[in-house]
């Protein structure tokens, strides 16, 4: 019942040419999709060995390893700080305890550890009061280059410019 309406696609001759045309060129298709996974694959494997764990690094309050001295329960009753992506720079916990002066860090801000710097250059530093910490990594951890399948689909979203 529902393969009646390509029945009837014999009757239109351009139609038919355009199926024609399209059966002939679905090697040369298959062939541009091969060289272009390829690619993909090639540069997800590179970028997992350049940028693993690169886009987790954020700048962390210390408020979170004290977490016992502060008590957190009277600054947010109906909040719950379960882990370290609520103490970021510019986060929640610093909206919470109203900090003005962030000194220019934000809540996407990376920041290096100083572990893998290349060729003696270091990134963003924390400010005073905050530490470089791995936490999630961006948009509930979807975005990053830890392994080639999530780096695989951040190259191609990133290559189709669908963001």
């Amino acid at each position: 019942r529902l393969l009646r309406p390509l029945s009837n696609l014999g009757a239109l001759p351009s139609v038919m040419i355009l199926v024609d045309s399209l059966s002939k060129c679905a090697v040369k298709i298959g062939d541009v999709s091969t060289l272009f996974l390829s690619f993909l694959l090639i540069f997800a494997v590179a970028s997992v060995g350049m940028f693993k764990g690169v886009l987790r690094q954020r700048c962390v309050n210390d408020a979170y390893f004290n977490a016992s001295v502060y008590n957190l329960t009277e600054l947010a009753p109906n909040v719950t700080f379960d882990g370290p992506e609520q103490f970021v720079c510019g986060g929640l916990y610093d909206e919470l305890t109203n900090v003005t002066d962030r000194m220019g860090c934000f809540p996407d801000q990376l920041c290096d550890t100083g572990e893998r710097s290349t060729f003696g250059m270091t990134g963003y530093r924390c400010p005073f009061g905050y530490s470089c910490v791995n936490v999630e990594n961006p948009v509930a951890g979807l975005v990053g280059f830890d392994n080639i399948a999530m780096s695989s689909l951040v190259l191609f979203v990133s290559s189709s410019q669908q963001m």
